[in-house]
């Protein structure tokens, strides 16, 4: 038994889960901790980079999920 198309399968779900791991989770949980004692530089920071992790998972996942469409349409593994 195989998966159909598991790379650009695996690359869709990578895209979204590692641009969480590596941008928006350490940020979110930076501003959570930091909620009262942090000073507005620091917030606005954790901000910037949450809105940069939105804005490359959203091409990533873009360019992904092109990627898995264009293998199924024409049927390439």
């Amino acid at each position: 038994m195989s998966v159909p198309y598991l790379i650009e399968l695996m690359g869709l779900i990578g895209n979204i889960t590692g641009t969480m791991l590596s941008f928006i989770w350490p940020a979110l949980f930076h501003l959570r901790i930091k909620a009262q004692r942090g000073t507005q530089k620091d917030r606005r920071f954790d901000y910037f980079i949450i809105c940069v992790g939105i804005c490359v998972m959203t091409v990533g996942v873009y360019y992904s999920a092109i990627e898995l469409a264009t293998a199924v349409k024409y049927g390439q593994r």
